[in-house]
């Protein structure tokens, strides 16, 4: 029996990750599940087709969701079948050292989230710039 979540479908689901070459691991509906939760809370562009919809698309009067949409869920949905998770607190890595009286803590250089090029690739065009940040255009 297929399940629908969200955008797609546990066979969709399945047969994605076949065709990759990846080993679905655990619950194949709950990794499509984070991943839905995660792709909801996008800054997409425009507006919902209907204001009472579930889901955020479709968007601005279209009936269509885009191949990307779904296709970002699916790749979502591989990060949680690998153990990553799309919403985890990420910050620096501190670490502590103690020589006799002397505590010394530091946090080491390097990123501070982990990107995930494919799903930004995917959802380009779809969402808003900046992802938080206030952007404005000028004109004169």
């Amino acid at each position: 029996m297929t399940t629908t979540v969200g955008y797609t479908t546990d066979d969709e689901y399945s047969a994605y990750t076949i065709s990759r070459g990846y080993v679905l691991t655990g619950n194949a509906l709950a990794h499509l599940q984070l991943a839905l939760d995660w792709l909801e809370l996008q800054p997409f562009k425009g507006e919902k087709t209907d204001p009472l919809q579930v889901l955020e698309w479709p968007r601005d009067g279209n009936t269509e969701i885009p191949d990307k949409i779904a296709q970002a869920q699916l790749e979502a949905a591989l990060v949680y079948n690998a153990g990553g998770n799309l919403m985890a607190s990420i910050g620096k890595m501190v670490t502590e050292k103690t020589v006799g009286p002397i505590t010394t803590k530091w946090a080491e250089n390097g990123p501070q989230t982990i990107a995930y090029p494919k799903l930004s690739m995917l959802l380009r065009g779809y969402v808003s710039n900046g992802y938080g940040s206030t952007q404005f255009n000028v004109s004169r």
